[in-house]
Protein backbone atom coordinates (compact mmCIF):
# COMPACT_ATOMS: atom_id res chain seq x y z
CA UNK A 1 0.00 0.00 0.00
CA UNK A 2 1.35 3.32 -1.07
CA UNK A 3 2.14 6.24 1.72
CA UNK A 4 0.72 9.66 1.17
CA UNK A 5 2.73 11.61 2.88
CA UNK A 6 1.27 15.23 3.47
CA UNK A 7 3.30 18.36 4.79
CA UNK A 8 0.32 20.05 6.55
CA UNK A 9 0.31 23.96 7.14
CA UNK A 10 -1.54 26.49 7.73
CA UNK A 11 -4.72 26.85 9.62
CA UNK A 12 -8.32 23.94 9.71
CA UNK A 13 -9.73 25.16 6.28
CA UNK A 14 -6.16 24.86 4.38
CA UNK A 15 -5.29 21.77 6.23
CA UNK A 16 -9.01 20.09 5.06
CA UNK A 17 -8.28 21.20 1.53
CA UNK A 18 -4.82 19.24 2.17
CA UNK A 19 -5.99 16.33 3.62
CA UNK A 20 -8.85 16.13 1.35
CA UNK A 21 -6.55 15.99 -2.35
CA UNK A 22 -4.71 13.03 -0.36
CA UNK A 23 -7.91 11.21 -0.24
CA UNK A 24 -9.55 11.45 -3.05
CA UNK A 25 -6.68 11.73 -5.54
CA UNK A 26 -4.74 8.72 -4.25
CA UNK A 27 -5.20 5.63 -2.72
CA UNK A 28 -3.30 4.75 0.19
CA UNK A 29 -2.44 5.46 4.17
CA UNK A 30 -2.22 9.03 4.82
CA UNK A 31 0.26 10.08 6.74
CA UNK A 32 0.42 13.86 8.10
CA UNK A 33 3.77 15.56 8.73
CA UNK A 34 3.13 18.92 10.47
CA UNK A 35 4.96 22.20 10.12
CA UNK A 36 3.99 25.08 12.10
CA UNK A 37 7.20 27.37 11.12
CA UNK A 38 4.97 30.15 10.25
CA UNK A 39 4.30 33.79 12.14
CA UNK A 40 0.62 32.39 12.75
CA UNK A 41 2.02 29.44 13.99
CA UNK A 42 -1.27 27.36 13.21
CA UNK A 43 -1.19 23.94 15.35
CA UNK A 44 -2.34 20.54 13.54
CA UNK A 45 -6.37 20.18 14.31
CA UNK A 46 -6.91 18.01 17.22
CA UNK A 47 -9.64 15.87 15.05
CA UNK A 48 -6.81 15.20 12.27
CA UNK A 49 -4.07 14.37 15.07
CA UNK A 50 -6.34 11.71 16.62
CA UNK A 51 -7.81 10.40 13.48
CA UNK A 52 -4.47 10.12 11.73
CA UNK A 53 -2.07 8.19 14.24
CA UNK A 54 0.77 7.33 12.08
CA UNK A 55 3.85 9.42 12.26
CA UNK A 56 6.63 10.09 9.64
CA UNK A 57 9.72 7.94 9.36
CA UNK A 58 12.88 9.90 9.33
CA UNK A 59 13.50 10.18 5.80
CA UNK A 60 9.94 11.51 5.13
CA UNK A 61 10.29 13.94 7.88
CA UNK A 62 13.30 15.20 6.05
CA UNK A 63 12.21 15.66 2.36
CA UNK A 64 8.75 17.31 3.86
CA UNK A 65 11.12 19.68 5.97
CA UNK A 66 13.41 20.70 2.75
CA UNK A 67 10.08 21.94 1.01
CA UNK A 68 11.69 20.49 -2.17
CA UNK A 69 7.68 19.43 -3.26
CA UNK A 70 6.86 22.83 -2.19
CA UNK A 71 9.25 24.07 -5.39
CA UNK A 72 7.44 22.28 -7.71
CA UNK A 73 3.75 24.31 -7.03
CA UNK A 74 6.28 27.50 -6.67
CA UNK A 75 7.74 27.35 -10.30
CA UNK A 76 5.31 25.93 -12.30
CA UNK A 77 1.60 25.27 -12.59
CA UNK A 78 1.74 21.23 -11.92
CA UNK A 79 0.72 19.74 -9.14
CA UNK A 80 2.85 20.13 -5.92
CA UNK A 81 3.61 15.96 -5.99
CA UNK A 82 6.35 14.00 -5.98
CA UNK A 83 6.41 9.82 -5.84
CA UNK A 84 9.24 8.46 -4.59
CA UNK A 85 8.86 4.14 -5.03
CA UNK A 86 5.33 3.43 -2.98
CA UNK A 87 5.65 7.15 -0.88
CA UNK A 88 3.73 9.91 -2.55
CA UNK A 89 4.44 13.44 -1.08
CA UNK A 90 1.94 16.23 -1.07
CA UNK A 91 2.97 19.74 -0.43
CA UNK A 92 0.64 22.52 -1.70
CA UNK A 93 -2.64 24.19 -0.89
CA UNK A 94 -4.52 22.23 -3.20
CA UNK A 95 -7.22 24.56 -3.81
CA UNK A 96 -7.23 24.85 -7.73
CA UNK A 97 -9.88 23.31 -9.04
CA UNK A 98 -8.40 22.29 -11.91
CA UNK A 99 -6.10 20.09 -10.02
CA UNK A 100 -9.40 17.92 -8.90
CA UNK A 101 -10.37 17.42 -13.35
CA UNK A 102 -9.33 13.87 -12.94
CA UNK A 103 -10.91 13.05 -9.57
CA UNK A 104 -14.28 10.28 -9.72
CA UNK A 105 -17.41 11.12 -8.63
CA UNK A 106 -17.11 7.80 -6.02
CA UNK A 107 -13.47 8.83 -4.96
CA UNK A 108 -14.86 12.60 -4.19
CA UNK A 109 -17.76 11.26 -2.47
CA UNK A 110 -16.09 8.82 -0.03
CA UNK A 111 -13.78 11.54 0.83
CA UNK A 112 -16.83 14.07 1.82
CA UNK A 113 -17.93 11.48 3.98
CA UNK A 114 -15.29 10.95 5.39
CA UNK A 115 -14.09 14.36 6.18
CA UNK A 116 -17.58 14.75 8.22
CA UNK A 117 -17.09 11.50 10.01
CA UNK A 118 -13.54 13.40 11.21
CA UNK A 119 -14.83 16.72 11.63
CA UNK A 120 -18.33 15.71 13.18
CA UNK A 121 -20.28 17.45 11.20
CA UNK A 122 -24.29 15.88 10.32
CA UNK A 123 -24.90 18.02 7.64
CA UNK A 124 -28.31 19.39 9.10
CA UNK A 125 -28.37 22.76 8.92
CA UNK A 126 -31.44 24.71 11.26
CA UNK A 127 -30.78 28.32 11.02
CA UNK A 128 -30.75 30.65 8.19
CA UNK A 129 -28.08 32.63 7.54
CA UNK A 130 -24.29 33.56 8.89
CA UNK A 131 -21.72 35.97 7.85
CA UNK A 132 -18.56 34.95 8.50
CA UNK A 133 -16.05 38.09 9.20
CA UNK A 134 -12.16 37.33 8.36
CA UNK A 135 -10.53 40.19 9.91
CA UNK A 136 -6.94 39.28 11.71
CA UNK A 137 -4.83 37.77 9.46
CA UNK A 138 -7.00 39.38 5.88
CA UNK A 139 -5.26 43.12 6.76
CA UNK A 140 -2.42 44.47 7.93
CA UNK A 141 -3.40 47.33 10.73
CA UNK A 142 -6.33 47.63 13.33
CA UNK A 143 -7.78 50.79 11.09
CA UNK A 144 -7.55 48.52 8.09
CA UNK A 145 -9.60 45.90 9.98
CA UNK A 146 -12.07 48.31 11.14
CA UNK A 147 -12.85 50.01 7.91
CA UNK A 148 -13.43 46.49 6.21
CA UNK A 149 -15.46 45.39 9.51
CA UNK A 150 -18.13 48.82 8.94
CA UNK A 151 -18.18 47.92 5.61
CA UNK A 152 -19.13 43.84 5.90
CA UNK A 153 -21.18 44.84 8.85
CA UNK A 154 -23.07 47.83 6.35
CA UNK A 155 -24.12 45.67 3.87
CA UNK A 156 -25.70 43.15 5.68
CA UNK A 157 -29.49 42.46 5.59
CA UNK A 158 -31.03 43.57 9.19
CA UNK A 159 -31.15 40.59 11.62
CA UNK A 160 -28.38 38.61 10.28
CA UNK A 161 -26.04 36.21 12.38
CA UNK A 162 -22.76 37.14 12.37
CA UNK A 163 -19.02 35.73 13.39
CA UNK A 164 -15.64 37.79 13.41
CA UNK A 165 -12.08 36.28 13.61
CA UNK A 166 -11.26 39.83 15.92
CA UNK A 167 -14.27 40.16 18.55
CA UNK A 168 -12.33 42.55 20.49
CA UNK A 169 -11.93 44.84 17.75
CA UNK A 170 -15.34 45.29 16.56
CA UNK A 171 -16.81 45.15 20.35
CA UNK A 172 -14.25 48.30 20.84
CA UNK A 173 -15.52 50.09 17.64
CA UNK A 174 -18.04 52.83 18.54
CA UNK A 175 -18.70 52.89 14.72
CA UNK A 176 -19.44 48.81 14.35
CA UNK A 177 -21.53 49.11 17.72
CA UNK A 178 -23.80 51.69 15.70
CA UNK A 179 -24.26 50.02 12.82
CA UNK A 180 -24.88 46.87 14.80
CA UNK A 181 -27.60 48.27 16.95
CA UNK A 182 -29.08 50.12 13.72
CA UNK A 183 -29.42 46.69 11.62
CA UNK A 184 -30.18 44.79 14.97
CA UNK A 185 -27.17 42.26 14.01
CA UNK A 186 -26.70 39.02 16.13
CA UNK A 187 -22.52 39.50 16.87
CA UNK A 188 -21.50 35.51 18.03
CA UNK A 189 -19.07 35.89 19.65
CA UNK A 190 -16.43 33.25 19.30
CA UNK A 191 -13.40 33.77 21.57
CA UNK A 192 -12.14 30.89 22.81
CA UNK A 193 -13.39 28.59 20.26
CA UNK A 194 -11.36 25.74 18.69
CA UNK A 195 -11.14 26.20 14.67
CA UNK A 196 -13.15 22.62 14.81
CA UNK A 197 -15.71 24.65 17.32
CA UNK A 198 -16.14 27.34 14.47
CA UNK A 199 -16.85 25.10 11.30
CA UNK A 200 -19.20 23.10 13.69
CA UNK A 201 -20.70 26.38 14.45
CA UNK A 202 -20.82 27.36 10.44
CA UNK A 203 -22.64 24.17 9.73
CA UNK A 204 -25.91 24.89 11.51
CA UNK A 205 -26.54 27.55 8.88
CA UNK A 206 -28.12 27.49 5.52
CA UNK A 207 -26.69 29.86 3.93
CA UNK A 208 -23.11 31.40 4.63
CA UNK A 209 -21.26 34.56 3.70
CA UNK A 210 -17.72 34.93 4.04
CA UNK A 211 -14.52 37.03 2.45
CA UNK A 212 -12.87 33.85 0.72
CA UNK A 213 -12.65 32.00 4.10
CA UNK A 214 -11.69 28.61 3.35
CA UNK A 215 -13.30 27.68 6.70
CA UNK A 216 -16.44 29.25 5.82
CA UNK A 217 -16.17 26.72 1.90
CA UNK A 218 -15.86 23.68 3.79
CA UNK A 219 -18.35 24.23 6.41
CA UNK A 220 -20.90 25.04 3.32
CA UNK A 221 -19.50 22.17 1.38
CA UNK A 222 -20.01 19.44 4.42
CA UNK A 223 -23.05 20.71 5.14
CA UNK A 224 -24.56 21.36 1.70
CA UNK A 225 -25.25 25.01 2.45
CA UNK A 226 -25.13 27.73 0.08
CA UNK A 227 -21.70 29.63 0.13
CA UNK A 228 -21.36 33.52 -0.95
CA UNK A 229 -17.67 34.04 -1.68
CA UNK A 230 -15.99 36.47 -4.20
CA UNK A 231 -13.06 34.23 -4.92
CA UNK A 232 -14.04 32.68 -8.68
CA UNK A 233 -11.95 29.67 -7.88
CA UNK A 234 -13.41 29.08 -4.78
CA UNK A 235 -16.89 29.33 -6.22
CA UNK A 236 -15.78 26.68 -8.93
CA UNK A 237 -14.50 24.33 -6.35
CA UNK A 238 -17.66 24.70 -4.27
CA UNK A 239 -20.21 23.90 -7.63
CA UNK A 240 -18.07 21.01 -8.20
CA UNK A 241 -17.84 19.40 -4.63
CA UNK A 242 -22.09 20.79 -4.46
CA UNK A 243 -23.15 18.41 -7.29
CA UNK A 244 -21.29 15.37 -5.77
CA UNK A 245 -23.44 16.08 -2.39
CA UNK A 246 -26.45 16.54 -4.44
CA UNK A 247 -26.02 13.41 -6.31
CA UNK A 248 -25.13 11.55 -3.09
CA UNK A 249 -27.60 12.88 -0.81
CA UNK A 250 -25.03 12.41 1.77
Amino acid sequence: MDRIVIRTHGGLGNQIFQVFYGMVRHQGKIILHHDDRYDHSFQLANCFQSYFTESVTFSESLICSSRIVKLVEKLSSAVPEVRLGDRVFLDGYFQKFDFYSQVSDRRFSAGLHQLREILGIKGEPDRNMLCHIRLADFFKTDVERSEAAKQRLFSLDDNTDFISSDDQLIMNDKACQKIINAKNLVHIETVGFSAEDIIRLMSSYRVIESNNSTLAFWAAVLNNSELIVGDVNLQKVFLLLKNINNYSNF
